[in-house]
């Protein structure tokens, strides 16, 4: 039984170190980009509102 017990223990070890692997991955991937686009967007929003103020539309 503790051949079993040790398989489990060692499968569990190897998905903790892949499922923290992709977390890190999905961090560094996706973790500065929402600040970004809202800093996109608030500079984007700027420039259409000044292109409606010119042609008369705001």
């Amino acid at each position: 039984m503790s051949d079993v017990a040790d398989l489990i223990a060692a499968e569990i070890v190897v998905r903790s170190e892949r499922m923290t692997a992709r977390v890190r991955e999905l961090t560094e991937r996706y973790g500065q980009i929402l600040p970004e686009v809202s800093d996109d967007v608030e500079m984007l929003s700027a420039t259409v509102f000044a292109h409606l103020e010119t042609m008369g539309c705001a």
